[in-house]
């Protein structure tokens, strides 16, 4: 070989040992730039390992024998109540659900330097990063927001099998915006992190997952809600999805948590599930949290008779009132027999429109045990209109609330500046018929 092509060949091996230096330097400074790289390169070779999720959870109690009538003392967890926690823990938003065809969500609790904002919103922009420890890998979790009632928003969703989806609910009725599609920028498998972000503005709502734009859909009456995180269940149960780094902006203010303590979370907390014979409510501190037979709308009634066992478990009593609802319809609006932790009784008519109707004045009943701890029997009527009441089998009276309203009935549990667990025990519903 001559001395050109040597030189030629020198310089060929110059040029590509540059353009592998350029190439690094290009790799290290995209590296920098995106350093979850390598993951995204590894998810574009991502293709589906299973089929979509369920579409819709199966019905369930659609058989429901009438004059209603519901005994339960708890002794297992049962698909007729919620059973769901959610607590800040190891500095992340833990949700679980116990069962199959469940639902939980969380609220965002609103801005605590401008409670003007209220925690109601239409136009937002909202990030969280979300990881499934346990469970199924058909659940669905997500953003749940613009929810008017507890069975009526809008939810944008992933799960572990890499399909992502936008769901409407009314009234319980849930219909596809985006069916579940797949997409390789969804990080696969349970202990995957993925970014979620939705902003919404009038009628334009897009979907992003780990910073990569999936759609943008129209919602055609949009509406001030409430603004959640949330989680599904469909086959199975057992399921555990944390939420983490929240960001959040809405009438130009804005929004965080890492969730480093239960005290400064701005997403609601609490849970109820039965366990050692009992059915635990529990609430955060300025949160109500309240139970309905499952399904709501489907054990609704008008004339009823109800009893049940109520004990302060933890939580300053002062802090703390407790009792039943009934005439729920989902919309947030319900009538409330509830207890203070001096024994004062209140009967209010609670509006979602906030024009809430108060029955009696305040009032102290002396058959009321106070203090955590003890048992208080509630024993309610009510029929054509009027509502009779024992405390631990004690007549405390009756008073005329009008027509009797239609709608579910529960337990309900209100927290002030108390976190709080109330357990409740020995049920019985009973609907009367003319």
């Amino acid at each position: 070989m001559g001395f050109s092509s040597r030189r030629a060949m020198m310089s060929i091996i110059y040029a590509l040992t540059g353009l592998i230096i350029i190439e690094l330097i290009v790799l290290c400074s995209m590296l920098v730039v995106v350093p979850d790289l390598p993951q995204r390169i590894q998810r574009l070779n991502a293709i589906p390992q299973a089929d979509a999720p369920p579409a819709r959870q199966q019905p369930s109690n659609n058989d429901i024998a009438r004059p209603l009538k519901i005994t339960d003392s708890f002794e297992t967890p049962s698909p007729r109540w919620d059973q769901s926690y959610v607590a800040v823990s190891n500095n992340q938003l833990q949700t679980e659900l116990f069962l199959p065809q469940s639902e939980v969500y969380t609220l965002w609790t609103g801005l605590a330097d401008d409670p003007a904002i209220g925690s109601r919103v239409s136009d937002f922009d909202l990030q969280v990063d979300v990881t499934q420890t346990r469970g199924g890998d058909d659940a669905a979790y997500g953003i749940r927001f613009r929810q008017n009632t507890t069975d009526s928003y809008i939810m944008a969703a992933i799960n572990a099998r890499g399909y992502w989806r936008i769901t409407r609910a009314s009234f319980g009725e849930i219909s596809d915006m985006t069916p579940w599609q797949f997409s390789h920028h969804i990080a696969l498998g349970l202990n995957a992190t993925n970014q979620l972000r939705v902003t919404a503005s009038g009628t334009q709502i897009s979907f992003y997952v780990n910073g990569i734009k999936l759609t943008t859909i129209s919602d055609l009456s949009p509406a001030s809600g409430q603004l959640t995180l949330a989680a599904t269940t469909f086959t199975t149960g057992d399921l555990a999805v944390n939420f983490d780094n929240v960001r959040g902006s809405t009438a130009g203010k804005s929004f965080r948590d890492e969730f480093d303590s239960p005290t400064t979370a701005i997403f609601s907390q609490g849970g109820s599930y039965s366990r050692d014979g009992k059915y635990h409510i529990i609430s955060s501190e300025n949160v109500s949290v309240w139970q309905n037979p499952l399904p709501r709308a489907k054990t609704e009634v008008q004339d009823f008779h109800m009893k049940v066992d109520g004990t302060i478990v933890s939580g300053d009593p002062d802090q703390i009132a407790y009792g039943v609802l009934f005439g729920d319809k989902g919309d947030f609006g319900h009538t409330m027999v509830i207890f203070n932790g001096n024994g004062q009784i209140q009967i209010v008519r609670n509006s979602n429109d906030g024009n809430d109707q108060a029955y009696i004045e305040p009032v102290i009943i002396k058959a009321f045990r106070t203090g955590a701890g003890v048992t208080n029997t509630i024993d309610m009527h009510v029929r054509n209109g009027e509502l009779s009441l024992k405390i631990n089998d004690i007549d405390v009276g009756a008073i005329d609330i009008g027509e009797s309203p239609t709608g579910s009935v529960g337990m309900i549990v209100i927290c002030a500046k108390t976190a709080a667990q109330v357990d409740f025990d020995n049920l019985t519903i009973t609907e009367q018929t003319p």
